[in-house]
């Protein structure tokens, strides 16, 4: 078994134990932001679909394909060739003056006007050679997504079997797409809230296998209980596993299985609760052997 090795992305203004210094930095780039300002070498990541947008940007409103591809103003990804080439686009525009990204990260359409995964590759494969004949060398990742307020279609690439169907068809259309892996996610669209019993983590690791060369990056974050429910991106690990010791450390184990390949993966700790709960996650991590490079 070879090691697990993680390059550190800063997330928001979170800071990470002061012994592991980030070499990348995540940048926001949805369709409601009108410039970035990147103080190190960056991750763009770009509109994701949660929730309604404005398009009022004076950068989105060139793009008239990409304004008029909405649902009760959720963006729909992925609409169209064209919209492919506006993506392209918005991103140059959006970076402009500053250095061009280290990684772009994009997310998937809706299945109700993009009903296949090579549907969807023979849309995205326009916005690839467009940005990278702008941005030579740039990673482009790709994020499942489980989680919206859009109505009338889900994401097309959310569970393990997409994953690893587009993993296939990219690598059979010799298509540079990498994925990130967010756990949380993942076991919220097979489980609900999180895996009850260990044999679900094993379940997700074990089909994930097939396609760890794909897998560039990593999200993690928490969930608390607030008010009786659980509240995403917050807490820290054990609020996630709700004090399951055992279950927290079949995860840790697991993941880092998953990935001990020696290749250096990015982490990326979506955490908007404390600067404590992101440096407890950081600290699990590494006593389950994981490596900060």
């Amino acid at each position: 078994m070879g090691k697990t090795l993680l390059i550190p992305v800063k997330y928001a203004r979170k800071s990470y134990p002061e012994e592991i210094t980030p070499r990348i930095q995540e940048v926001a780039g949805h369709f409601d932001v009108s410039s970035i300002r990147p103080v190190m070498p960056y991750s763009l990541h770009t509109e994701y679909c949660y929730g309604p947008r404005r398009f009022d940007s004076s950068i989105v409103r060139q793009f008239p394909t990409i304004c008029a591809a909405q649902k009760n103003g959720i963006p729909q990804l992925w609409f169209s060739k064209q919209w492919s080439f506006e993506f392209a686009d918005f991103i140059v525009s959006l970076v402009g003056d500053n250095e061009p990204p280290r990684i772009i990260e994009i997310h998937p359409p809706f299945d109700d006007y993009c009903p296949s995964i090579e549907d969807f590759a023979e849309t995205y494969s326009i916005f690839e050679k467009r940005i990278t004949e702008k941005f030579p060398g740039v990673i482009i990742c790709i994020e499942h997504r489980f989680g919206t307020t859009y109505r009338g279609g889900k994401f097309l690439i959310s569970g393990v079997g997409d994953i690893l169907k587009l993993a296939i068809l990219t690598e059979r259309q010799n298509l540079n797409l990498m994925i990130v892996l967010d756990f949380v996610q993942l076991f919220s669209r097979h489980f609900g809230a999180r895996p009850k019993r260990p044999q679900d983590i094993d379940q997700v690791f074990t089909l994930l296998k097939g396609c760890i060369d794909r897998i560039s990056s990593i999200h993690i974050w928490g969930k608390k209980r607030i008010r009786g429910r659980l509240v995403a991106h917050q807490g820290d690990l054990n609020d996630y596993f709700e004090g399951d010791a055992a279950l927290k450390k079949h995860f840790l184990t697991g993941a880092r299985e998953l990935l001990a390949d020696d290749q250096p993966r990015f982490f990326i700790p979506e955490v908007n609760s404390t600067n404590e709960d992101l440096i407890s996650i950081v600290r699990e991590f590494q006593k389950a052997s994981f490596e900060f490079v």
